[in-house]
């Protein structure tokens, strides 16, 4: 076995993890987003909003995280965490749009 196999091999695996879920949040109605394969060593899939067809993309956002229990970071912009059913693999997704909160303050 040489490295190109293995790294065709994680691909494979990746890819049927990432089709199951995508077949899972159908069957729930999770809106859709744009998802990435990694074949590098590091197990990650990747989704980012479908930018510019997606018109909630908060929402959506905010779905997904709900959807696979995955950890917001401070920014509230990307979200991590496990795949579900497939422990090694993560997931990671981010919302371009995201914007922080403004404070305002009162004179």
């Amino acid at each position: 076995m040489d490295d190109r196999w293995f790294e065709r091999e994680q691909q494979a695996r990746k890819a049927h993890a990432l089709a199951e879920m995508l077949a899972t949040a159908d069957e729930a109605d999770v809106p859709p987003m744009v998802w990435t394969v990694h074949a590098a060593a590091s197990s990650v899939l990747h989704g980012e909003i479908d930018d510019p067809f997606d018109k909630t993309p908060q929402a959506t956002f905010d779905a997904w995280v709900r959807f696979l229990g995955l950890q917001v970071n401070r920014r509230g912009d990307r979200a991590s965490g496990t795949c579900p059913g497939h422990p090694r693999i993560y997931v990671g997704i981010h919302n371009l749009h995201h914007s922080q909160p403004t404070t305002t303050t009162k004179d």
